[in-house]
C-alpha cells in the first residue's frame, strides 16, 4: 500500500513541477516582450524626440532657455528611465539560467547501477528530490516576477 502512496504523490509532485516550467516559461515571455517593448520604445525616442527636441525647441530662438533647460531635461529622464527599464527587465530574463529540473541525472544513474534497488526508496529519493527542486524554482520564479513588476514602474 505504501507504494502506491509514494506512486500518487510522485505524480502529484510531476504536476506540480510541469506547472511551475509552465510558469516560468510564460514570465520568460512577458519579460522578453517587455525588452523587446522597451528596447523600440527607447530606440524610437532616441532617433525621433531628439531630432525633434533640436531642430523644434534648441534652435527656436522663442523659446526661453529655462523652457530648453526643463525640455531636456524631461527627456533626459525619460531616456534614462526607459534605460533602467530595459536593464531590469535583461536582468529578470537572465535568471532561467538558474532554474532547476528534476529528477537529477546523477541520482538516475547512481539509482540504475545500483545493486540494491528498490522502488520504494528511489521513489522516496525522488519525492526529496522534487520537493527541494520546486521550492528553489518558486523562489526563482518569484524573484523574476518581482523584478517584472520593478520594471514595469517606469511606465507608470
Amino acid at each position: 500500500m505504501r507504494n502506491l502512496d509514494d506512486g500518487l504523490l510522485l505524480e502529484l509532485m510531476l504536476h506540480v513541477y510541469d506547472e511551475d516550467v509552465d510558469r516560468n516559461r510564460l514570465v520568460d515571455e512577458k519579460n522578453s516582450r517587455m525588452i523587446l517593448l522597451t528596447g523600440a520604445m527607447l530606440t524610437l525616442e532616441v532617433t525621433l524626440l531628439s531630432s525633434l527636441w533640436v531642430n523644434c525647441i534648441l534652435f527656436n530662438d522663442g523659446i526661453s532657455f529655462l523652457g530648453k533647460f526643463s525640455s531636456c531635461g524631461l527627456l533626459f529622464v525619460s531616456l534614462l528611465f526607459l534605460f533602467v527599464s530595459l536593464i531590469c527587465f535583461i536582468f529578470a530574463y537572465a535568471f532561467s539560467m538558474n532554474f532547476e529540473s528534476v529528477p537529477d541525472s546523477s541520482f538516475l544513474v547512481d539509482s540504475l547501477f545500483c545493486e540494491d534497488f528498490n522502488m520504494h526508496d528511489f521513489q522516496g529519493g525522488l519525492l526529496a528530490t522534487f520537493e527541494d527542486v520546486i521550492k528553489g524554482n518558486d523562489k526563482i520564479i518569484n524573484d523574476k516576477i518581482w523584478a517584472l513588476l520593478k520594471s514595469s514602474k517606469s511606465f507608470e
